[in-house]
């Protein structure tokens, strides 16, 4: 299949592939923000295990009970992170499919349009390979023709010149005899 250049068409994916790839690099941010987030947390288990630890040795310590509160505080404010960024990721995933969907019914659209373009094209190719086939077989008609006529033209000059050779050398019977024979042979023909 011919590859067929629409400029239209090939502007739209790009925008389109543009569009994807921001789409794409807010994701990974988004992605790594909540990595970063995770791996934060899991320090502040470890811390708050450690301190829990610590605490039951040092239970007067009020610096240490106050990190402690203050780790809970951060624990809660990061779950509440963690669903506030699991609300936005739905809605992003949402908001990116319907985009994502629009672009293929527009893709498709184009695409359409782009391979009625190409039937369009392959069929006037096609007419203009079976005109040019009847062009070279009415030439090849004419030049047949032109052919036959000199060939006949030939045979009758031949025949004209073989009787008269007859003629010259008085060979009645032999001229009848072959006369019939060239009769019988254009007749079979």
């Amino acid at each position: 299949m011919e590859d067929f250049h629409i400029p239209e068409v090939e502007d739209e994916l790009s925008k389109w592939m543009v569009g994807l790839r921001r789409n794409e690099d807010l994701a990974s941010i988004i992605s790594s923000n909540v990595q970063e987030l995770e791996m934060e947390i899991k320090i502040r288990n470890d811390m708050k295990a450690n301190l829990d630890e610590h605490f039951n040795i040092e239970r007067d310590d009020f610096g240490i009970y106050h990190n402690i509160q203050r780790d809970y505080q951060t624990e809660a404010y990061i779950k509440e992170l963690e669903n506030t960024l699991e609300i936005v990721m739905n809605k992003y995933r949402e908001h990116t499919q319907k985009q994502i969907e629009a672009t293929k019914l527009e893709f498709n659209k184009l695409k359409e349009n782009a391979n009625e373009c190409t039937y369009k094209m392959k069929i006037e190719n096609q007419e203009k390979i079976i005109n040019n086939m009847i062009k070279m077989m009415k030439d090849f008609l004419k030049e047949g023709n032109l052919h036959s006529n000199e060939l006949l033209a030939e045979n009758a000059r031949l025949k004209a010149e073989n009787d008269y050779l007859r003629k010259l050398i008085n060979f009645p019977e032999i001229s009848d005899n072959l006369n019939n024979t060239v009769k019988k042979a254009e007749d079979t023909e």
